[in-house]
């Protein structure tokens, strides 16, 4: 009976970590000797050294040398006023989040994700802010408490309450508004109404 041995033919290539045969030589079950066939690294690895290539010799496959590494991103890069926090060691699939210093706010996505062609996602960025000013009897839209430097703030103030100073201030670098935020005082007709309201409670003489 003729067999694969007797004949110097081989049977399926091996089954190696983290490479594949493309589809045409998995299917096959006897190889002429000298026939060669290709490996490639599995998804999401990459080939570092050796050959992708083996033999057969004689009935056997030759080794194959080829050595495929899980795919890495290395450094995020440099996050200008804060950093890159890892949560792995930059393979692909694991993610950096942005960490920004005091005083400092993040602008754009908290996180970058590895890839197969790199880092991907917006660059974010970490930019000086300014708080919120505290400023009694206003009304503040939005709930926002932190504005980038640029950014306009408009200022009301309550019923029965007058703006003294200026509406609008914008946010600058250091964390400061400018101009200096304004107060809400009680309007002239409010005061007014209160002083009457003190006159007429005050006892007969």
């Amino acid at each position: 009976k003729r067999t694969a041995r007797d004949e110097g033919e081989c049977s399926s290539p091996l089954e190696y970590p983290h490479a594949q045969l493309p589809l045409k030589f998995s299917f096959r079950s006897v190889f002429r000797s000298g026939e060669k066939v290709f490996y490639h690294c599995a998804e999401d690895f990459t080939a570092v050294k050796g050959s992708r290539s083996v033999q057969c010799v004689d009935g056997k496959w030759t080794k194959l040398s080829l050595e495929c590494e899980k795919i890495r991103c290395g450094n995020a890069g440099d996050l200008p006023n804060g950093e890159f926090l890892h949560e792995g060691e930059g393979f692909i699939g694991e993610k950096v989040y942005a960490d920004c210093k005091t005083g400092y706010a993040l602008k754009g996505p908290n996180y970058r994700i590895c890839k197969s062609s790199g880092w991907a996602g917006e660059f974010p960025s970490c930019e000086e802010t300014c708080t919120a000013p505290t400023v009694d009897n206003s009304v503040q839209k939005g709930g926002v408490s932190k504005y980038f430097v640029g950014d306009i703030m408009n200022l009301t103030c309550k019923q029965g309450f007058q703006l003294n100073g200026a509406q609008t201030i914008t946010c600058r670098p250091s964390g400061r508004w400018q101009p200096q935020p304004p107060r809400c005082v009680a309007s002239k007709v409010e005061t007014q109404q209160l002083t009457d309201q003190k006159v007429g409670c005050q006892a007969p003489p």
